[in-house]
């Protein structure tokens, strides 16, 4: 089996320099090559997602395979649901998930190569590693989940801060192969105005820091992305 590391001989200090002008950072090859295919082709091929909702500003699940076997009535239902809470300026979103630092209970997969991602990202050197990036010597170690966006999927305009988790740093660790930027599926950065001022592509072993709070969102992916999938490990380092 594969050993999930990221590469040591990255530059640490060009990095240092954008997280400090910006909050944020782009790093592109921050796993070795061999962790990066074999990362990609667990989530491509192994992992066992659900459809995550925010219902009642708690998540929910559901079965991908039991949504789209329900009758087109009670899909269209939700869907409304989904977009009148977008509507009304609440909090939503729908994507696929699998929690890692949060076992699902239902379908534990102990095998899957994910974990050992998990592993490395609350490992002390790679926690070193983001120390130095960020600047921020607090931080102890990372929660994870597996993510995918499909058509239809997004994620509205939020800061990331949760009372009593102590997160400082959200990251995105992504393993999209392929991916259009007209696709959307972007995580977009707004600034104090609401305009977007930045955003990062999904893109093939790539990290993304941002310091929390940070005011972001992932854009609607367009039905045309067909069933292309916009995959990564996301998640929030803490002290």
């Amino acid at each position: 089996m594969e050993v999930i590391d990221f590469d040591r001989s990255l530059d640490i200090e060009a990095h240092q320099e954008c997280f400090r002008r910006y909050q944020r950072v782009h790093i592109p090859g921050i796993l070795n090559a061999g962790s990066a295919d074999a990362l990609a082709d667990c989530l491509l091929h192994q992992v066992p997602w659900k459809v995550a909702i925010n219902d009642k500003d708690q998540q929910a699940y559901a079965n991908p395979e039991q949504f789209l076997a329900c009758p087109k009535s009670e899909q269209d239902a939700l869907d409304r649901q989904i977009i009148e809470r977008v509507r009304g300026g609440f909090f939503q979103y729908r994507y696929r998930c699998f929690q890692l630092t949060e076992p699902d209970l239902e379908s534990p997969r102990p095998d899957l190569l994910t974990y050992q991602a998990v592993e490395m990202l609350n490992s002390p050197a790679f926690l070193a590693f983001a120390r130095s990036v960020t600047g921020i010597e607090a931080l102890r170690g990372a929660t994870a989940q597996a993510t995918l966006y499909q058509a239809g999927d997004f994620l509205t305009q939020h800061t990331d801060v949760a009372v009593k988790k102590n997160r400082k740093v959200a990251y995105v660790l992504n393993l999209t192969r392929f991916w259009r930027p007209y696709w959307v599926g972007i995580l977009q950065f707004f600034d104090e105005q609401g305009h977007v001022a930045s955003g990062f592509t999904p893109c093939f072993n790539a990290l993304n820091m941002m310091a929390v709070p940070c005011s972001h969102a992932v854009s609607y992916v367009a039905p045309f992305a067909g069933k292309v999938g916009r995959y990564s490990i996301t998640g929030w380092l803490f002290q």
